[in-house]
């Protein structure tokens, strides 16, 4: 099909939620009501969601480490993004130059993000620090 994948701005997403993280809308349980529904229990300990207003985005990492990496990852890029929105730093850059289109940057942060994700090991270093 020639139906293009939605796009995701970063900036919007309010949380990056571990499957095992509680629930706030509901105590009792963890995760996302579609975490909870779609996840296998076997890949709950890799998993975790980002949340924006309207919907998930629920990711199942190769390995625990690689879960952790990749959910700091993502909540210090979603943290940026909002920083530098309420910063205002559309438009023209410092140098009065103007900056990429939103679509633009869209894409290009769509694209570092597939490139993360496609990777299936860490390096040594990442690995020793998150067994410590």
């Amino acid at each position: 099909s020639s139906r293009r994948p939605p796009k995701l701005d970063l900036s919007t997403c309010t949380e990056v939620r571990h499957a095992w993280s509680p629930d706030p809308l509901n105590p009792m349980f963890t995760g996302t009501p579609l975490l909870r529904q779609k996840c296998e229990a076997a890949n709950a300990h890799k998993s975790f969601a980002l949340i924006f207003p309207k919907r998930t985005v629920d990711i199942t990492a190769v390995t625990a480490d690689q879960c952790k990496v990749l959910m700091e990852g993502f909540s210090a890029l979603c943290f940026r993004l909002q920083v530098a929105n309420l910063a205002g730093r559309g438009g023209r850059g410092r140098d009065g130059v103007p900056r990429q289109s939103d679509e633009e940057e869209v894409a290009t942060t769509t694209a570092s993000v597939t490139l993360t994700n496609n990777s299936t090991s860490l390096p040594p270093a990442v690995n020793s620090r998150s067994r410590r």
